[in-house]
């Protein structure tokens, strides 16, 4: 059953479905299958095609230093250590209307990186913003997860 549901969102995939392309590499993430190189091939696959989902996950692993370089293999994998990268693609999934991916730009350009690296700057951004009719918890709680993992 797990085979079968993963090998039509391949098959999908393959013929150009974006949105299947980006659920194969979700579903290999939840179900501990595969490598990371394969996951993100999904997502990138996914987000070069415009799927704002893909775009907002790279974002996402990038902030949270896990978006692996083009080079890295599934014997030897390296990351970014670069914000820039994963500041391009929510810039790209804000552009295409993403709320949540449009909040977290705005915190790092009023903030810069130090939202990512300062529990205290990202609470401002959460005082903030609680009160904004555009606001949502979701990008709150990426960026409160990113800065947990930061700083442990």
């Amino acid at each position: 059953m797990i085979t079968n549901l993963l090998n039509q969102y391949l098959s999908e995939a393959v013929k150009g479905n974006a949105e299947a392309a980006f659920k194969a590499g979700k579903f290999m993430a939840n179900e501990g299958l595969y490598n990371e190189v394969a996951i993100q091939s999904r997502y990138q696959e996914a987000a070069e095609a415009g799927f704002t989902e893909a775009q907002k996950e790279l974002g996402a692993l990038g902030l949270c230093g896990r978006l692996i370089t083009d080079d890295s293999t599934a014997f030897n994998i390296s990351y970014y250590n670069d914000y820039n990268i994963a500041m391009e693609w929510l810039k790209k999934a804000a552009r295409n209307g993403d709320a949540e991916s449009t909040i977290v730009v705005e915190a790092v350009e009023k903030y810069g990186t130090s939202i990512i690296d300062n529990a205290r700057a990202a609470i401002e951004f959460y005082k903030e913003n609680l009160c904004s009719e555009s606001f949502t918890a979701s990008p709150a709680v990426m960026l409160f997860e990113v800065v947990r993992q930061r700083i442990g």
